[in-house]
């Protein structure tokens, strides 16, 4: 049995430095967003742009299976932006669905990685699509989460 417990905080920082480390043209933040500039974004753990109320920016459920651990499950809310400054939309959407492939790519591959964590399910769930045009530049933005489940 694990000492660990949650896998939540790690969770979160696991996915920041694995956004940093992959995506080296984008702003990774761990939180919420502040769109300054064109460009694309990653945003671990921040509400979902799309409703009009808040939502969590994560989520969290501890069960005692035995007396040898306990399943944790839950879901880390996830966006990309992708500003495409000439205003065309296919550059931004190929963008933005480009990096969508990468992280689930990682997930599948079981990349993330935490000690005293064994992963019963790490995917790519709840995606949801939009896009926009603001001051002449295009946006296109997906939402989802990555939902997991893990023995601790």
């Amino acid at each position: 049995m694990s000492d660990r417990q949650t896998v939540l905080p790690d969770l979160i920082d696991a996915l920041v430095a694995l956004g940093i480390a992959r995506f080296a043209e984008a702003t990774v933040t761990d939180g919420p967003v502040d769109m300054g500039n064109l460009g694309a974004y990653l945003c671990i753990g921040c509400d979902d742009p799309f409703s009009e109320s808040a939502r969590p920016a994560a989520t969290s459920t501890i069960e005692w299976v035995t007396n040898n651990g306990r399943e944790e499950s839950g879901y880390v809310a996830c966006a990309i932006y992708a500003w495409d400054g000439s205003g065309v939309m296919k550059t931004a959407r190929d963008e933005c669905l480009s990096m969508a492939s990468v992280i689930q790519a990682d997930l599948k591959a079981r990349t993330v990685t935490l000690d005293g964590a064994h992963w019963r399910d790490l995917n790519f769930a709840d995606a949801q699509y939009g896009q926009d045009r603001l001051n002449g530049a295009a946006l296109a933005v997906l939402s989802f989460h990555i939902n997991y489940r893990a023995r601790i």
